[in-house]
């Protein structure tokens, strides 16, 4: 659990871990594109190495429905899902690593290794899945559920 580790150099062995993982990732990204954008694999040049495409790209691609800022999106959301007009917007921001208990264990840990308290806290609250700061793009991707 351990391997890798954000305070030692990577090793073979967690190189190899975090790129099974890596893989494990795009081959679940991959399924789920290709069942609910009804593609087939060959179909997207690039789509199985990860490609990365700019909107009109995907879009020609039928990787997207549309191409749109916020405002586009709450349109669709009202007029496709019945949302209400004034349901609430609420911008996300990282919460700020000053307080609690992180907070005192990454002084104790700072005062002793010399690496600053503020990168251990990223590292306690990030690594132990308390920050929910840092949203990997298969999390943060949001497709209407099907019906």
């Amino acid at each position: 659990k351990a391997n890798p580790s954000p305070f030692q150099p990577v090793d073979e062995e967690g190189r190899a871990l975090a790129q099974e993982m890596v893989s494990e990732s795009q081959t679940w990204f991959l399924d789920l594109v290709l069942k609910r954008r009804s593609l087939q694999a060959d179909a997207v040049p690039g789509l199985r190495e990860g490609s990365v495409y700019t909107g009109r790209r995907a879009l020609d691609l039928k990787l997207v429905d549309q191409i749109g800022g916020e405002q586009a999106a709450v349109k669709w959301l009202e007029e496709e899902r019945d949302i209400e007009e004034d349901l609430r917007i609420r911008d996300w921001k990282r919460p700020s690593y000053s307080f609690g208990a992180s907070a005192t264990a990454a002084a104790i840990v700072a005062k002793f290794t010399g690496i600053s308290p503020q990168a251990i806290e990223r590292a306690i609250v990030d690594g132990a899945g308390f920050g929910s700061g840092q949203l990997d793009g298969l999390v943060s991707l949001w497709h209407p559920p099907t019906e």
